[in-house]
């Protein structure tokens, strides 16, 4: 049952309480999808920014070109453990471009709000294979944050503040 078809029954502080959680009934998903876009977003596009050579500086920020990969990268995705156990090196020269690729245009994608519930997808997936393959024993609570706001996300939809918003009206304005 929802919070708003209950009616307030308790007096005293029992009222008081459920009339506080009644405010959080305010908040609208749009804004709370916003923030977890961003913050997901940001948390892959720093470090993209981290991986890359060149970048485009537009004045408010630099984008990433992944095509000029930094060349202790090779190193750093050598580095890696899969499960605790190292991988041959022909594996990561694979794995090296997508992945920074990936870091570099998805997060785009999701902090506009385009093809948001792929982009959130994609970068969920990342965010748990950073956590549970590449470093299970430092499964750290940013990445836990960011798995969780993503899967948020996918569930959930960008809101309606996303360049996509207009495009599933028109889409589905018959339903």
């Amino acid at each position: 049952m929802r919070m708003k078809e209950t009616q307030l029954k308790e007096k005293g502080f029992d009222g008081l309480v459920q009339r506080f959680f009644r405010l959080f009934e305010f908040i609208p998903y749009s804004l709370l999808a916003l923030g977890a876009r961003f913050a997901v977003g940001l948390f892959f596009f720093r470090s993209a920014l981290t991986r890359v050579d060149q970048k485009i500086d537009i004045g408010f920020m630099s984008i990433p070109l992944p095509w000029t990969i930094k060349s202790n990268q090779e190193f750093v995705f050598a580095e890696y453990k899969y499960f605790g156990h190292a991988i041959p090196e022909w594996v990561h020269n694979i794995l090296m471009h997508p992945v920074i690729w990936a870091e570099s245009f998805i997060p785009i994608l999701l902090m506009l709000g385009l093809a948001s519930r792929f982009a959130a997808a994609v970068l969920f997936v990342m965010a748990l294979v950073i956590g549970l393959v590449i470093y299970p024993d430092f499964f750290s609570k940013e990445t836990l944050v960011i798995a969780v706001l993503a899967a948020m996300v996918m569930k959930g939809g960008p809101g309606v503040v996303a360049l996509d918003a207009p495009i599933r009206q028109i889409r589905w304005r018959g339903n």
